[in-house]
């Protein structure tokens, strides 16, 4: 009994003291702590990237369009030709003719600004049948007459006629407002080029690439016909453009791996 209060007082003093008696195993076998390994489970997923195929392609067209208008406006060109024997004689008579004609235009309407002295020679002629001799002198005034009234270009063409131009060359009809009238025709013709894109490529999801103006005759001058019966002249001027484009279309096709 004293042994086991001895025994109980050492524990409770030792125990204070924070030291502690193993437990005493009859067989004598070490305590083995078992270990626990926690292994974590990597899986690793394989994946593959997918693509989109894209496919790009290139149409070159032509677009054109023709715009017909009504001329505003239009340009007499006439001649005056004298032939003489004397260099002096043939010049003075030249420009006595052509200062005839002016005059009765302006008498006609036609103010100084539109009338104008495009060109006047005097040139010898030869004869080349027997070597070469002087046959004479050649003189020669072209000029033009602007015309703002185009009911009035007969008109203006009975006065060259009547007053000494020796021929009309060419009546020129044009339009004030040609630069606009153009630029409206370039832009039908860039719609032009689009449409035959579209129809080619099959898609109208396109996109412009590459576009060039092409050079083009736009004429300003017009040979009209005259009606004899009403003297009036008839017709139109057309204005012509045309342009170059490169297009493109993207299209989606199955996917591909990378």
């Amino acid at each position: 009994m004293k042994k086991s209060l001895f025994t109980l007082a050492c524990a409770v003093v030792l125990g204070a003291t924070g030291l502690a008696f193993a437990p005493v195993r009859d067989d004598r076998k070490p305590i083995i702590a078992e270990k626990l390994a926690f292994a974590e489970e990597v899986v690793e997923y394989e994946g593959e990237e997918v693509q989109e195929s894209v496919q790009t392609t290139f149409v070159c067209v032509e677009g054109s369009s023709a715009v017909s208008i009504s001329p505003d406006s239009a340009k007499i060109y006439g001649m005056i030709e004298v032939v003489g024997n004397d260099l002096v004689e043939c010049k003075n008579e030249g420009m006595e003719r052509l200062d005839d004609v002016f005059s009765a235009l302006k008498k006609g309407g036609i103010d100084d600004e539109g009338l104008c002295l495009q060109n006047f020679r005097c040139l010898p002629t030869y004869d080349f049948s027997n070597g070469k001799s002087l046959v004479g002198y050649v003189t020669s005034a072209s000029f033009c007459v602007e015309v703002a009234d185009l009911d009035k270009v007969q008109k203006y063409v009975d006065i060259m006629t009547e007053n000494g131009t020796s021929s009309v060359c060419d009546i020129c009809y044009e339009v004030s407002s040609m630069e606009e009238e153009y630029a409206n025709a370039l832009s039908q013709a860039f719609e032009n080029a689009r449409e035959k894109a579209v129809s080619l490529l099959g898609s109208d999801d396109i996109r412009l690439v590459r576009i060039a103006e092409e050079q083009t005759y736009c004429p300003y001058t017009l040979c009209r016909s005259c009606d004899a019966l009403s003297g009036k002249y008839v017709g139109k001027i057309e204005i012509n453009a045309r342009v170059k484009a490169v297009f493109e279309v993207k299209t989606w096709g199955g996917t591909k791996q990378v």
